[in-house]
């Protein structure tokens, strides 16, 4: 059965605004009372989906579309604080000591998500382990290329990222369809930059090649290189490429997909001592 679109409502801002005030206070007492008022109100929000709390506990551990609604509703319900509110907040701190606060206050969260890529990906995760968070870790895909493991070393070990087959395939089962595709251009593109070169950037265009290199026969078919016939030709043969195995997964195009990748080509993995991993 799909899930019911989400609407912004009363209760929505209620959880938002609920979150904002348990990451801002130290007191365990007041985090505590902020927690059943947050519980509260997610379980009224799901009795208004026509679900019971029950529910809820089960589909937030499986990360279906209901909580995903949940938090795109709640999220521009968030308080953001400008510099001005910041310093209201921390009377008498300077901009230094306002940032340690506000890493501390992050460090006692029982988990932590970041946006940033590469080198910059790597800057939140050693200040949390710095202050001593301990807590679960969630990065981007963009966390599995540039110098991220080089700068955390073992502090960014157990972070989760969106694992593709071009950075990942070793650890992926024989069973995954692209695995071999995966492993052949890591094997290629390693053979000539170097060990854990391999990045989705570089899989992106290995893929292309090879998908051209599928389409230009029916191409040719159409007219010669260079001509609108050819070029149209191209098109539609790109278009309905099936299972085509590439570094990033199976693609299967169409009209309306020039994507042509779904959401097996990006799978839950974490960096296990150094290697990034898919989580079994």
């Amino acid at each position: 059965m799909a899930e019911p679109d989400t609407e912004a409502t009363d209760i929505s801002l209620r959880a938002a605004e609920v979150a904002a005030d348990i990451t801002e206070t130290d007191r365990p007492q007041e985090q505590r009372r902020l927690l059943r008022a947050f519980n509260k109100a997610v379980g009224l929000s799901a009795r208004a989906a026509g679900r019971g709390t029950r529910a809820v506990r089960r589909r937030a551990g499986l990360g279906t579309g209901w909580l995903l609604g949940q938090v795109v509703a709640m999220a521009p319900r968030l308080r953001v604080r400008d510099q001005a509110a910041l310093q209201a907040h921390f009377p008498g701190m300077s901009a230094d000591d306002i940032a340690d606060a506000l890493i501390e206050a992050a460090a006692r969260a029982a988990a932590a998500a970041g946006g940033a890529a590469g080198a910059a990906a790597a800057l939140p995760v050693l200040q949390l382990r710095e202050k001593g968070y301990r807590g679960a870790l969630y990065g981007t895909l963009g966390a599995t290329f540039g110098d991220f493991r080089k700068l955390t070393g073992s502090r960014g070990d157990g972070i989760f990222v969106p694992l593709s087959p071009a950075v990942g395939a070793d650890s992926f089962p024989d069973s995954y369809p692209a695995k071999k595709a995966a492993l052949e251009f890591i094997a290629k593109y390693e053979g000539k930059f170097g060990p854990d070169s391999r990045n989705v950037f570089a899989g992106s265009g290995y893929d292309a090649v090879i998908l051209i290199a599928h389409a230009v026969p029916e191409a040719l078919k159409a007219g010669n290189p260079g001509t609108p016939e050819f070029r149209e030709g191209l098109r539609s043969g790109i278009e309905n490429l099936k299972a085509v195995m590439g570094s990033r997964g199976e693609y299967n195009m169409g009209p309306n997909d020039h994507t042509g990748l779904d959401q097996s080509s990006l799978l839950l993995g974490r960096l296990d001592q150094g290697k990034w991993v898919l989580v079994p």
